[in-house]
């Protein structure tokens, strides 16, 4: 242990206090990067969440849109149907020649 401390012997004292300084100068430092870490920590994983939730939400909203569209065609096409019917029966013979006899 002697021979450890030995080799620091020839180490003037100027360049111990500067080393001391340096040394009480970077906790500080170490102890807010290592804080300014953890809150990037904590805001990514709150972002990676957030990110689901949406997708999730988004996937819900896309399901019922499809949803009301097969609900929308559908009426249509009836629509479009009842109409063929009115115009097939407006053209039917009988209710020709009832109206051309009525005039």
């Amino acid at each position: 242990m002697n021979l450890w401390l030995a080799g620091f012997a020839d180490i003037p004292d100027n360049v111990v206090a500067v080393f001391v300084v340096l040394i009480a100068m970077m906790v500080p430092i170490v102890v807010v990067f290592t804080k300014h870490q953890q809150k990037m920590a904590i805001i990514f994983r709150g972002n990676s969440q957030n990110s689901d939730e949406v997708v999730h939400r988004l996937t819900a909203e896309m399901s019922e849109l499809r949803s009301l569209v097969t609900q929308q065609a559908l009426a249509i096409d009836n629509l479009a149907d009842g109409q063929r019917k009115m115009l097939a029966a407006l053209q039917a013979p009988q209710i020709a020649e009832r109206i051309s006899a009525e005039q």
